[in-house]
């Protein structure tokens, strides 16, 4: 630092010696000597300062990759919670779909046999509606087991996929930093 603050005063008066027309033929060669050793010590100070400088802007574009870095992975959390919270939506709305699919058709079953005149008797009528009802409820049951089946494969493609992308994400941070 106190080297700093003679600078400008060693260089004024080293350029007034130099250009002063009184100046002899002995004060060349010092005066040669004190402009080596200004420009050497102004160069110094240059390439400390352009070391410095590209320290610190090599510490902040790192802090700015970590920031991006963090916010990057929020983001892909929010957006993966997001799909998934569809995907159970979804799920849910075709269940309820499936069991309002098969209501129906249970109910018409027994308004088929109901309806039909051929069955003469209660207890055959209430037979054919026992053996559809439990037919109904074996197709009912594979169309569910069916369903949560697929909603399972829907599930593990999706973890699946939010593992690859959160996978890909961190050799992508990797790299930068």
């Amino acid at each position: 630092n106190n080297h700093k603050a003679k600078s400008p005063r060693r260089s004024s008066s080293l350029i007034q010696r130099i250009f002063t027309c009184g100046s002899g033929p002995g004060d060349a060669p010092e005066a040669e000597y004190e402009v080596k050793d200004l420009v050497a010590e102004q160069t110094k100070e240059w390439s400390d300062m352009v070391a410095r400088q590209k320290g610190e802007e090599h510490e902040l574009k790192r802090s700015h990759v970590l920031q991006q870095s963090e916010l990057l992975k929020k983001l892909l959390e929010d957006a993966q919670a997001t799909q998934k919270k569809e995907l159970e939506a979804r799920h849910d709305r075709d269940n309820k779909d499936l069991k309002t699919r098969q209501a129906k058709q249970s109910m018409e079953t027994s308004k088929t046999v109901s309806a039909d005149k051929s069955i003469k008797t209660k207890a055959e009528r209430d037979r054919r509606i026992r053996e559809m009802n439990e037919n109904n409820t074996k197709k009912f049951i594979e169309e569910r087991k069916r369903q949560a089946m697929v909603q399972s494969r829907h599930q593990e493609a999706l973890a699946k996929i939010h593992q690859d992308q959160q996978d890909n994400l961190t050799k992508e941070i990797e790299h930068l930093e």
